[in-house]
C-alpha cells in the first residue's frame, strides 16, 4: 500500500502540554506518550506505518548562538542526540513570521532546516541498520519568554536491511517525500500553532 503523499494527508488539530498550544497533525500520528514516558518539556507523536515522528520542544533560549545561527545550532544538537552518523544540511531558510506563524507574537524569530541525517534506531549499531532520515527542523525562539521552541519531523527514506524499520513496514512500502510537499506540509503545520496559555512559560502574558 502506498504511502500517501504529504499534501493528501488529513490532519487535526492536537492539544500540546494540556491545552497550553495546539498545532494541526497528520491524523495517523499517534501520542508517543500514551505508550511510554516522554519528558515534560516535549510533546511527540508517530506514525507506525511509515515509521515517521514529530516533536515538539521547549528549551531554554540557547545564549551560545545567534539569533541567526540558532536553527543550525539546534539541528546539530538533534544530530548528536540521533548519535547520527552522518549528517547534512540541505537547506535553511528565514522565515516572515507574519505569514509564516500568524497566531504568534510579531517578534519571534523563525527559520527552518531541511536537513539528512544517518540514524539507527534503538541500540542497532550494525551498518546495515542505519536509516537515511529526512529532517524539517523549525526554530522558534520567542524572546520574551526567553525559549526556543524546536519542532521537528522526521521521514525515513532509506531503511537498512538490518533495521528494525525494515520489518515493521514490510508491506507497506515506502516513499520517499518529494522535498518540496514534505516541506510545504511542514509550513502548514507551523501555520496552525496557537500558545493559549503563556503560563506554560512561567509568565503571565505574551508580552
Amino acid at each position: 500500500m502506498p504511502v500517501p503523499s504529504p499534501s493528501t494527508i488529513p490532519t487535526c488539530r492536537k492539544d500540546l502540554y494540556g491545552g497550553a498550544m495546539s498545532m494541526s497533525i497528520p491524523q495517523s500520528f499517534a501520542d508517543v506518550s500514551m505508550l511510554r514516558e516522554v519528558p515534560s518539556n516535549q510533546e511527540v507523536f508517530a506514525d507506525q506505518l511509515s515509521d515517521q515522528s514529530i516533536m515538539i520542544e521547549l528549551l531554554e533560549l540557547a545564549s551560545d548562538a545567534t539569533t541567526e545561527n540558532a536553527g543550525k545550532y539546534h539541528y546539530a544538537q538533534l544530530a548528536q542526540d540521533n548519535e547520527a552518523v552522518t549528517s547534512d544540511i540541505l537547506s535553511e531558510e528565514q522565515l516572515d513570521t507574519s505569514n509564516a506563524l500568524p497566531f504568534l507574537p510579531s517578534n519571534v524569530h523563525a527559520s527552518i532546516i531541511v536537513g539528512r541525517q544517518t540514524v539507527a534506531k534503538f541500540n542497532e549499531s550494525s551498518p546495515d541498520a542505519h536509516n537515511v532520515v529526512i529532517i524539517y527542523l523549525a526554530l522558534i525562539r520567542i524572546p520574551q519568554v526567553t525559549t526556543d521552541l524546536v519542532i521537528s519531523h522526521n521521514q525515513p527514506i532509506v531503511l537498512g536491511s538490518a533495521s528494525s524499520s525494515t520489518t515493521a513496514l514490510a508491506g507497506v512500502g515506502l516513499q520517499a517525500p518529494v522535498a518540496e510537499e514534505g516541506l510545504d506540509s511542514f509550513r502548514k503545520m507551523l501555520q496552525s500553532l496557537k500558545i493559549m496559555d503563556w503560563g506554560l512559560f512561567g509568565e503571565t502574558g505574551s508580552g
